[in-house]
């Protein structure tokens, strides 16, 4: 399967999820992570703002750890310290990302979105590329990838410019989906 048509069958999937349910994916999300070794060990945390009906871990902020959002910058990201009390605004890529540049600072976690991965830690994204370069220009970055179960294949296409993440939590769905 190409990685278009993954991207267009997840993006179904996820969109599919009803609200009452998605809360608690959210929920198991941010639970799974905060008993990860990587988010144990890591004071300075990169999260991401959801789109898309991405799995929402802005639960974390409320954590006694420093969290940083991504904001975008011409083809890069670059984090910035986030509260829950930061500022946001709408980006030209439809993203919510801090308004004002207070700090920026190299996460020594960072955990990415998908719209799906493999068991080799490949994950297919939009097809922007921001996460594999980011991931390539801090290469002591851990990376961990957050999805629910019936986004994780066999295998998803790679290229070279795709990078892998280091570890992949996966959320129980209550259904079960076959790709």
């Amino acid at each position: 399967m190409t990685k278009e048509k993954i991207r267009k069958s997840m993006l179904i999937k996820r969109f599919a999820i009803n609200k009452k349910d998605k809360k608690k994916l959210d929920l198991e999300a941010v639970n799974l992570i905060k008993r990860h070794k990587y988010y144990k060990s890591a004071k300075r945390i990169g999260i991401y703002h959801p789109i898309k009906n991405e799995l929402d871990i802005t639960k974390l902020l409320e954590e006694n750890k420093a969290f940083y959002l991504p904001r975008v910058v011409g083809i890069e990201m670059e984090y910035i310290h986030t509260t829950v009390k930061t500022k946001l605004t709408m980006s030209k890529l439809r993203i919510l990302e801090p308004k004002y540049k207070l700090k920026k600072e190299t996460p020594e976690l960072l955990i990415v979105p998908a719209l799906a991965v493999d068991n080799k830690f490949n994950r297919v994204g939009y097809g922007k590329g921001f996460f594999d370069r980011y991931i390539k220009n801090n290469p002591k970055t851990k990376t961990l990838a957050i999805v629910i179960d019936f986004q994780v294949m066999k295998s998803v296409p790679k290229n070279n410019n795709d990078m892998k993440v280091h570890d992949i939590i996966v959320v129980p769905s209550k259904d079960k989906h076959e790709i």
